[in-house]
C-alpha cells in the first residue's frame, strides 16, 4: 500500500485568468510550494478544454486546451491530478 502524503494545491482560477495564462509557471509554482497533487479546472458550468458537448460552454477567454496542457505539465512534475467540475 502506498503511504505517500498528498500535498494538494487548488489554484482558484476565474474565467478571465485564462488570458495569457502561463500554465508552466502555474504548475511550477504549485510544485515549489511542495505540492505533489493539483486540482485543475475542468468542466461543469464552463469547460476548460475543447468540447463539442451541446450544453457545455467553453471558457470564452481560452485560446488553448488548458486542461490537456496542465495535465501534461503536471505529469512532468510528477504530480497527481484531480479535476474540479464546479468551475
Amino acid at each position: 500500500m502506498d503511504n505517500e502524503i498528498i500535498r494538494l494545491i487548488q489554484p482558484n482560477l476565474r474565467k478571465i485568468d485564462a488570458i495569457d495564462l502561463d500554465v508552466e509557471k502555474l504548475i511550477h509554482s504549485a510544485a515549489s510550494f511542495g505540492a505533489n497533487a493539483i486540482i485543475l479546472n475542468a468542466g461543469g458550468f464552463i469547460a476548460w478544454y475543447p468540447t463539442k458537448l451541446p450544453f457545455q460552454k467553453v471558457n470564452e477567454y481560452l485560446t488553448f486546451d488548458y486542461l490537456g496542457t496542465s495535465i501534461e505539465i503536471a505529469h512532468r512534475h510528477k504530480m497527481k491530478i484531480c479535476t474540479d467540475t464546479r468551475s
